[in-house]
């Protein structure tokens, strides 16, 4: 799995039309096939920031996404309200190892003096 954090900056002026620009952008994102989620935040200690948020199921869906038409038009958006990157992240989850499972009932031994409640 893959999660992109990317962190913009936004004038407070067009702040609001550029989160809902974003919440619009991300109901159509998890459409998208291998997008696992896509959340938008704002932070409240730098209310110009805004954190957007992607997990994709494979970086190849993340980069295939990236390069549409879809994802071009939503960034052009972006640029055009003077949003600037701050800060751009990409982190590899690898998926847990497979636990064993045994099927067998274990063997109890009881002593004389032993009471299983």
């Amino acid at each position: 799995m893959i999660i992109l954090k990317t962190t913009l900056s936004v004038k407070m002026q067009h702040l609001e039309d550029v989160v809902e620009l974003a919440r619009d952008a991300a109901a159509a994102i998890m459409h998208e096939k291998g997008c696992l989620a896509y959340e938008v935040y704002l932070q409240t200690e730098n209310p110009g920031q805004l954190v957007l948020w992607q997990q994709w199921q494979t970086e190849e869906e993340a980069e295939h996404y990236a390069d549409s038409a879809g994802a071009q038009e939503f960034l052009e958006l972006l640029h055009s309200y003077t949003v600037q990157l701050v800060d751009h992240q990409q982190f590899t989850v690898a998926e847990p190892e497979a636990i064993a499972v045994i099927d067998e009932e274990p063997l109890v031994y009881l002593g004389e003096e032993v009471v299983v409640h």
